[in-house]
């Protein structure tokens, strides 16, 4: 039978004295006096020792001295517990003088989400210091062995002579050998001179071992939340560009703000590419940043390839302000490096900006300071060194009554015509406006503005002022219906929009220069209409939309036609199929300028999509794909893009994923009207976030 005491220490020992080493025999009566008289003696020196320790064993040995227990013996399943540690084994000695214990037998040391299993344990309660020998350490996904684990205060741990692995396997199908591997209380595992190694054969007796990669140094945050990221991805592979190629990535946790990757890249007709990247990531979220670098001289035209950029982000609240800084540089080689090098990157930004933005942003008003410069001669950029914004939102003068302004001064700096122009800029815009529901049902806003501007050159380089009026009327309301259907319930939402602006310029543009959007106004009067429909299903007191179609063009008075229509329709009637389109209509040209639709269907182990991306003399392509998830272990990707107007096929790529238990792989076959590749793809299971930065120029083209 098990004995169990939760409180002391003092109380179950004095307990286990009484019921092992006296036993109750038929004079139980006076036994049972004298022992009570034993307990009332020693109660009173033993309570005032007393320590916060509960344990649990099958069997226990006390031993005495002085009228105190010095010594206490547990054995059988063993259990101890102190705080946030407990220790389990199959013996357990505990002396209470100098507070070592000493635990044999089946050892489990946990503290922390952290367990480590060993055959033998010398642990100090009062120092919170000891040592394993033999161990097995656990804090998934991150497993490991040493030879011993030596426990140090506030939780940290030192392994020797062992390894770490993500691989839950024994033994693993890789591990990171080092001599001293440290676990930090902040949930940090740091090493120096790592060995990487994977495991030859499953059928080796012993387990082979190849060693593929040396690492100096290496850090990992335990905590798969904050850091997922794989520390090591490597792809290998073949394309007609860039011939036989090994690209690799190793990412560090230096702390918990801050993430370091490393990148070595082997291609056979470029030569080698080395980079760096560094990212900030603080608590809260609010404040992030990244450095990225890289470097090759390649191999085939000599030429220096690099990129050398950094982003920063950070928002923050003070004095009941909020406070936004904001900045971006990227200094490319040439403008063809992100698309040869990184396309997905280039898919993103294809001009990457860089600046420097700062706002601050009261309940009652808005500035902003912006500087922004040409850092790539062969970007076009409109400089803005710098450029100040003051605004006042929506102010309620009296009833119905409103007021809003806004004003910048901005210095100006862009090639134009071959000839690089400047000019200060000076800009105050002042708008009233009212608004009121009229009949429960008609919404009805009329404003008026004016907007005075003040250039220090013109075209012929003299200064300008120009000035303009702008009135107009804004219309609106809201109608819907309920309806029901296959014992369904639904509304129809219509809300239809009408809005008359007038604007008169007293300067023409033809004489300012073009710097932005803003040189470029001109007096019109014209009418907007817009129309929205919408069908939703009420669950639950929610709605769930199922359609919305958005029906948006301007009529010109002054020209008298129509200018431009767009349409925005989203589709999704049923829970596994979807339907989104945007489109924009020149009508004067009768022609579409852009559209992008994208269908898709998905079931459990299926997913198929169907994209079309048009621009007016531009791309036209089909895109579609299928995704199928063949059993756990297997998945399939193919996917293609179709050229319309040249009726052949732009890119088309196959993927073929493969489960391998702690490692996740892929091998692609991508084939362009540039060039075609063969690629595998290899990362951890714990750290599904495989950061290496791919040549893929599968997708949408522009």
């Amino acid at each position: 039978m098990a004995i169990q005491k939760r409180d002391c220490f003092t109380e179950p020992v004095l307990s286990e004295i009484l019921r092992l080493r006296l036993r109750m025999t038929s004079e139980g009566f006076a036994m049972t006096a004298i022992l009570s008289i034993i307990i009332l003696v020693l109660s009173s020196s033993l309570f005032a020792e007393e320590i916060p320790i509960s344990w649990k064993a099958e069997k226990s040995e006390s031993y005495v001295e002085n009228n105190k227990i010095v010594k206490v013996i547990l054995k059988g399943n063993v259990e101890i517990k102190k705080r946030f540690l407990i220790i389990k084994a199959d013996e357990i000695i505990y002396n209470r003088e100098t507070g070592d214990i000493w635990a044999r037998g089946k050892v489990v040391f946990l503290q922390k989400g952290k367990r480590i299993e060993g055959k033998e344990l010398l642990y100090n309660l009062s120092g919170e210091s000891g040592f394993l020998k033999d161990v097995k350490f656990f804090s998934p996904p991150w497993y490991g062995k040493a030879k011993e684990a030596q426990i140090e205060k506030k939780g940290e741990y030192l392994l020797k002579d062992g390894y770490i692995t993500t691989c839950n396997h024994d033994p693993p199908h890789y591990r990171l050998k080092a001599k001293r591997i440290k676990v930090s209380v902040d949930n940090k595992i740091e090493a120096k001179k790592i060995t990487f190694c994977i495991r030859r054969s499953p059928i080796d007796k012993p387990p082979r071992e190849i060693p593929i990669l040396y690492l100096p140094y290496y850090s990992q945050n335990l905590d798969i939340k904050k850091e997922a990221e794989s520390f090591l991805t490597f792809v290998p592979g073949y394309s007609s560009e860039w011939g036989v190629y090994l690209l690799t990535a190793v990412n560090t946790f230096l702390n918990p703000y801050f993430n370091a990757s490393y990148y070595l890249d082997f291609r056979e007709k470029k030569g080698v590419g080395i980079g760096f990247d560094l990212k900030k990531k603080p608590k809260g979220e609010k404040e992030e940043g990244n450095l990225k670098t890289y470097y090759l001289k390649e191999r085939d035209t000599n030429e220096n390839r690099y990129q050398v950029s950094y982003k920063y982000r950070n928002v923050w609240e003070k004095d009941e302000r909020d406070l936004t800084l904001l900045s971006e540089m990227h200094k490319l080689s040439d403008n063809e490096f992100l698309k040869d090098y990184f396309y997905e990157d280039y898919l993103e930004e294809k001009q990457p900006r860089s600046y420097l933005f700062f706002s601050e942003r009261k309940a009652e008003r808005f500035l902003g300071f912006l500087a922004r410069g040409r850092i790539n001669d062969f970007y076009p950029v409109t400089e803005r060194l710098p450029e100040m914004n003051l605004s006042f939102p929506l102010q309620k003068l009296g009833k119905n009554l409103y007021f809003r302004s806004e004003t910048n001064m901005v210095n100006l700096r862009k090639e134009i015509e071959g000839e690089t122009k400047s000019s200060l800029r000076l800009d105050a815009f002042n708008e009233i406006s009212s608004s009121k529901r009229y009949g429960g049902w008609l919404n009805v806003r009329p404003h008026v503005g004016s907007r005075f501007t003040f250039y220090s050159e013109d075209k012929e380089g003299k200064a300008a002022f120009r000035s303009l009026g702008e009135a107009g009327l804004d219309l609106g309301t809201k109608f819907q219906k309920p309806f029901t259907m296959r014992s369904s319930s639904f509304t129809h939402i219509v809300e239809p929009g009408l809005s008359f602006d007038y604007r008169e310029v007293f300067h023409s543009p033809e004489e300012l220069l073009n710097f932005d959007s803003l040189d470029d106004i001109q007096s019109d009067k014209y009418i907007t209409g817009q129309l929205i429909n919408r069908i939703c299903l009420r669950q639950e007191q929610k709605k769930l939309e199922l359609l919305r179609l958005n029906l948006k063009s301007h009529y010109s008075l002054r020209k008298s036609r129509f200018e431009d229509a767009s349409l925005i329709l989203d589709l999704t009637p049923r829970g596994n199929w979807s339907f989104h389109n945007e489109s924009d209509y020149d009508i004067p040209e009768g022609c579409w300028k852009t559209s992008t639709s994208g269908f898709s269907w998905w079931k459990e182990r299926y997913t198929f999509n169907l994209s079309h991306y048009y621009q007016n003399k531009g791309v036209n392509d089909l895109v579609p794909s299928i995704y199928w998830k063949i059993n756990p272990k297997w998945q399939m990707r193919l996917a293609t893009s179709y050229r319309l107007k040249e009726k052949d096929f732009r890119n088309s790529e196959l993927t073929v994923y493969r489960d391998l238990h702690c490692w996740q792989s892929s091998i692609s076959f991508s084939r362009s009207s540039e060039e075609t590749s063969v690629f595998l793809t290899f990362y951890l299971t714990a750290f599904p976030n495989s950061k290496i930065r791919m040549k893929s120029k599968f997708g949408r083209q522009g």
